[in-house]
């Protein structure tokens, strides 16, 4: 293969999917309360994911490397941040006093990427192939392929009687 193949583009995908956060605003006749670095007050703000050091808190979804690329929540994830939040605030002072809100938003989250082969490494041809294993282009009838495996069980007998 020569050089001028490369770069080439091999693939190109694009992806989209939903995420949530949740917010949480309070009484606009209240003072902005700071619960535990969170800073509440009459504007919609978004409640940060909180997970303590032993990684006890709302989970990422398991399988949504997106989501977690942007700081998003599932929406299962978002409605336990959420009930999370108001039973913290419950067994305080604060919601005695604080008329909260909280509202989940939906967010679309839009992926593309393109890969792209950058070059050859490690080129196998001809006689730099161990006898191990046939050539692939005539590999794929059984018998050359249990002919290579024999071979090669031969060999690593060979090597296991000498030693």
């Amino acid at each position: 293969m020569s050089e001028s193949e490369f770069p080439r583009k091999t693939s190109r995908q694009k992806s989209t999917t939903y995420g949530y956060s949740v917010e949480a605003r309070m009484d606009e006749n209240a003072e902005p309360k700071n619960i535990d670095g969170f800073t509440l007050s009459h504007k919609w703000q978004r409640i940060p994911q909180i997970t303590n050091s032993q990684g006890i808190g709302v989970p990422n979804p398991r399988f949504s490397h997106e989501l977690s690329i942007a700081n998003l929540l599932g929406y299962q994830q978002a409605q336990a941040l959420r009930w999370w939040f108001l039973a913290s605030l419950e067994a305080t002072d604060f919601f005695r006093v604080l008329n909260v809100e909280t509202r989940i938003v939906s967010h679309e989250i839009n992926l593309e990427y393109t890969v792209t082969a950058l070059g050859e490494h490690g080129w196998i041809h001809g006689e730099d192939r161990s006898n191990f294993l046939p050539d692939w282009n005539t590999a794929n009838q059984p018998d050359q392929l249990a002919k290579a495996y024999r071979i090669a069980a031969s060999k690593s007998a060979d090597t296991e009687n000498k030693s």
